[in-house]
């Protein structure tokens, strides 16, 4: 499972990619692909600022829960495993039916 995990998130994200662009503005679903391209680019860094960033200037957009699954994920791949854990629990803590909690505990599962 964990060699296949990779390409299941690929996977996940290209499904979640269609399936909110049909509700996000446009300027809004194109910084979530850039954010998305940096991930898949490896670019973890980049990433993990570019989705900080994105939840601060949208922190209460329909996408805030999706921008903090990112910045954690993009952390936690960065070795930023501290900002990376807290970007997760205040998914949990503030978006608590946010489809993407069960992906935040299982990187928490693997932060701790």
């Amino acid at each position: 499972m964990a060699k296949h995990w990779p390409k299941i998130s690929l996977v996940l994200s290209l499904v979640l990619m269609v399936l909110l662009s049909v509700n996000l503005k446009a300027a809004e679903h194109q910084s979530f692909t850039q954010g998305h391209k940096l991930l898949l680019e490896r670019k973890y860094f980049e990433a993990y600022r570019y989705f900080s960033d994105l939840y601060a200037a949208g922190g209460d957009s329909e996408m805030a829960p999706v921008y903090l699954f990112y910045k954690g994920k993009a952390g936690y791949y960065a070795g930023y495993l501290e900002p990376g854990a807290e970007a997760f629990h205040l998914l949990i803590n503030h978006y608590p039916r946010s489809p993407y909690i069960a992906y935040a505990y299982y990187f928490l599962g693997n932060i701790q």
